[in-house]
């Protein structure tokens, strides 16, 4: 098949951006999305290196063709260090992605113009940082995106829920299920046989990436940045394809590990950790995006885990997202 261009537009009102893409499930480019943000003519190397440039950051990488305990290349980097090191990256790096901005770059926030399409507030954005990278093939199982290029350049490579079963998707219940074995280059793109989309986004434009649309994402050369929204939106027609299927099975069996791991808590003694069940309930309620049951047993961890002091102010953390409403993706 041909490689089809994703439709770009502009000056769209936010009831026709939802009526016409997000309900439909169609990708579209947004190019006037964030073209009047501060942080268009703002963010370069070395205002982001003087706002947050003492932060140590986690840098990952993944590659789908690994076994899933070691799919993960980590590394770890002020951001100072990272910035001046981004000209010399290479294509496979590890790279800063989806990191909260309001954690990351708190005074960076002000830099946020109007959030002429997005749902959420400018408090729960990511941002991803790099030069070279690759995201690796994936979709998002709950959640929508709108993905706004701040600086550089990204070539976004797009292919419909209909092409999973020529993807080689994981397993559900794997670490990396919502993730493809299967490994799209770049220059391979114009002979693929499947249905592909695709678009490079510049500064000030934003891509809309529909539920369950699979894509890859390879950022140019030089400071590349990506400001992140991800929400939920109320289908009235939910999409149905073999992602729909794969989400499902994935929810039941969640809820049967959930079930089991709140069973063996009844059966801890007072003096045995508990940690290994809370964390694993707590990870498969964020798996199926369950907001509700999360906020319970964090709840639950906070007064029966130990008092380290740590992860009890992460837990709080969590919980004070999860009560405002604006909870990271």
């Amino acid at each position: 098949m041909s490689v089809q261009q994703i439709p770009r537009v502009a000056g769209l009102s936010r009831e026709e951006f939802y009526n016409n893409y997000v309900e439909q499930n169609r990708p579209v480019v947004l190019k006037d999305a964030a073209s009047d943000w501060p942080a268009i003519s703002k963010w370069t190397s070395e205002y982001l290196a003087r706002s947050g440039g003492d932060q140590v950051v986690q840098l990952w990488s993944i590659d789908p063709q690994k076994p899933p305990a070691h799919s993960y290349l980590r590394a770890e980097s002020t951001l100072r260090e990272y910035i001046a090191r981004l000209p010399a990256a290479a294509r496979g790096d590890p790279y800063l992605a989806e990191q909260p901005l309001k954690k990351l770059f708190p005074d960076l926030l002000a830099d946020i113009g109007t959030m002429r399409y997005s749902r959420s507030h400018p408090s729960n954005l990511s941002i991803m940082l790099s030069s070279r990278s690759v995201a690796a093939l994936h979709y998002h199982p709950h959640l929508e995106a709108i993905s706004h290029q701040i600086a550089g350049t990204r070539h976004f490579i797009l292919l419909p829920p209909t092409e999973t079963s020529r993807l080689d998707p994981g397993p559900v219940m794997s670490p990396l299920w919502n993730f493809g074995r299967r490994v799209i280059k770049e220059d391979e793109i114009e002979s693929m046989r499947e249905e592909v989309f695709e678009t490079t986004l510049t500064s000030g434009e934003a891509i809309f990436i529909p539920l369950h649309w699979w894509h890859t994402v390879f950022a140019g050369a030089g400071l590349s940045i990506l400001v992140c929204d991800f929400f939920e939106y109320p289908h009235v027609r939910p999409p149905q394809s073999e992602i729909s299927d794969r989400v499902e099975q994935m929810h039941a069996a969640c809820r049967e590990s959930i079930a089991a791991c709140e069973a063996g808590l009844q059966r801890v003694s007072g003096v045995e950790d508990k940690t290994p069940y809370f964390e694993h309930i707590i990870a498969c309620c964020r798996a199926i995006n369950d907001k509700k049951k999360e906020q319970q047993v964090l709840i639950a961890a906070l007064s029966a885990l130990p008092e380290t002091a740590g992860r009890r102010s992460e837990i709080q953390s969590r919980l004070d997202e999860l009560a405002s409403g604006r909870v990271s993706s």
